[in-house]
């Protein structure tokens, strides 16, 4: 039955490992983030969002690892427009680097080139049809006006809104723990408190959600995995059955198919008890969320 539903148990253990490994591929890009980083101005820098550094880090990256030559200027032009403010005459700024040719307008190649820079590398049928979107009069190129119009519906930046209900999330957590989570986890720390918070089978205290994550970002000590562990173990005897497993695993930040939780549950179950222990449960929290220093 589980197989009819999952496809194969290996299939899932694939899934499983591929889910750490990815985690533990973006841990070790840290480091790599944070030196791509150093091109840019103190002012530039300042003014960005500590939930958008991973997107500028990516950005930079793209940059400077492109066929295209760009400067540190251009850079920072970019990302000045893209991420700090979107002026008339930032995104001006930022269009005349992807303008290659400075005919003071993109065609095909050169906005092939610009959606490549901003992460959305797409298929070119794809791209061919972004292209006809975008360029709203049919002229065959892409204008400054039409170029400012594609940057918002590409939607890089959170907006207000989501940036806001996700920085005023962190407000319940404790000085000491938020002292200490890094930047470029925020987003996901704010989504796990969001989570939390809007959870309609439990309710959590202020002070489990700062057990959880404390746990999963700040301090992997056995005294905090236990706690961490007790706020799931709702009926405290001391293991997770497979329905608090079931309510566990999103609340991590997980996105698990429904149908894909009990096979998850069995590879976490290394005992086969059926049921998952704090040993179990400190595992499976490292390997979904790997720390060192930051």
């Amino acid at each position: 039955m589980l197989r009819s539903l999952v496809g194969s148990e290996m299939c899932i253990r694939d899934r499983f490992k591929d889910m750490s490994a990815r985690l533990n591929t973006e841990f070790a890009a840290k480091e790599d983030l944070w030196t791509s980083m150093s091109v840019l101005d103190f002012a530039v820098k300042v003014r960005i969002s500590p939930l958008h550094l991973r997107k500028v880090g990516s950005i930079i990256r793209n940059m400077q690892d492109s066929n295209i030559t760009f400067t540190d200027d251009q850079i920072n032009d970019v990302i000045r427009a893209l991420f700090v403010e979107d002026s008339d005459e930032n995104l001006e700024a930022a269009f005349k680097v992807f303008d290659e040719d400075g005919s003071g307008y993109l065609d095909t190649k050169e906005f092939s080139d610009t959606l490549k820079i901003l992460g959305k590398d797409l298929p070119q049928h794809d791209i061919d049809e972004l292209f006809e979107t975008v360029d709203m009069d049919g002229n065959g190129t892409i204008d400054l006006d039409e170029f400012h119009q594609m940057m918002k519906q590409l939607g890089l930046r959170l907006n207000v809104s989501e940036s806001d209900q996700i920085m005023a999330s962190m407000s319940v957590l404790d000085f000491t723990s938020k002292i200490r989570i890094s930047p470029m986890n925020l987003r996901k720390v704010g989504a796990i408190i969001m989570n939390m918070q809007m959870s309609k089978e439990i309710e959590f205290n202020n002070e489990q959600i700062n057990d959880v994550i404390r746990a999963l970002f700040v301090d992997q000590s056995e005294e905090n995995m236990q706690a961490a562990f007790e706020v799931f173990d709702l009926d405290g005897n001391g293991y997770l059955d497979t329905e608090e497993f079931r309510r566990a695993l999103p609340l991590l930040g997980e996105d698990v198919m429904p149908e894909e939780v009990d096979a998850i549950f069995e590879l976490v179950d290394t005992d086969k008890s059926g049921r998952i222990e704090i040993d179990e449960f400190t595992c499976m929290v490292k390997q979904m969320n790997p720390m060192g220093d930051d």
